[in-house]
């Protein structure tokens, strides 16, 4: 692969505010470019540019079992590659050539801002506890002798990140998406909705056969 990629810098998702913070990831756009896209991606190369390994590798394996799900074989960089190394042509041709990689699917953050999020008001009941979802801001109270507590706003932290197909043989985009997301109390929440999307995207542009 003949265009040198630099890691850029990606912020952990780890950023704690309420836990009644709704979800908020989605994308924001996508685009296929055809003309460049091979007949067949039979294996791709996920990469994110991350300096948190452990973010990372969860983020690629999460990917990996994505693609995986649609009949696409897939690895992640750092089940070949130092997590310090960069993606480069010296580093292809050492660690991926004989591993048939027809495409290279990277993901990094490209902007971050904070914002004011309203929190709505909690509803509880005074005669019995709350019961909790998935341990963070879905739950459920009691049908009776309700009362509710007022909204307020809790700042949050918003990521914008790009994803780029790039085709192994000719070193061309075949595809990019740009999502964004909310930071909530684990980084692994935004990961998994986000893959999910991004998958599903591929699928409708075309990408995935």
């Amino acid at each position: 692969m003949s265009t040198r990629i630099l890691f850029l810098p990606i912020i952990a998702v780890l950023i704690l505010f309420t836990a009644c913070s709704p979800i908020t990831t989605e994308l924001t756009g996508s685009q296929a470019f055809e003309e460049n896209n091979p007949e067949a991606i039979e294996k791709i190369l996920v990469v994110v540019m991350s300096d948190n390994l452990p973010v990372r590798s969860f983020f690629e394996q999460e990917m990996k079992k994505r693609l995986e799900k649609q009949g696409v074989k897939a690895m992640g960089s750092l089940e070949a590659m130092p997590g310090d190394a960069k993606i480069d042509r010296e580093a292809f041709e050492t660690y991926f050539k004989a591993q048939n990689i027809d495409a290279i699917l990277m993901s990094h953050v490209i902007d971050e801002e904070k914002t004011a999020m309203h929190v709505e008001g909690q509803e509880y009941s005074g005669t019995g506890p709350r019961t909790y979802w998935a341990g963070y801001y879905d739950y459920y109270y009691q049908m009776y002798d309700r009362t509710s507590e007022p909204g307020h706003f809790s700042e949050a932290t918003v990521v914008y990140i790009e994803t780029n197909m790039f085709a192994v043989h000719n070193s061309q985009m075949i595809w990019t998406c740009a999502s964004k997301s909310v930071h909530r109390e684990n980084a692994k929440d935004i990961i998994d909705e986000l893959t999910k999307l991004t998958v599903n995207a591929m699928k409708e542009d075309g990408v995935l056969k």
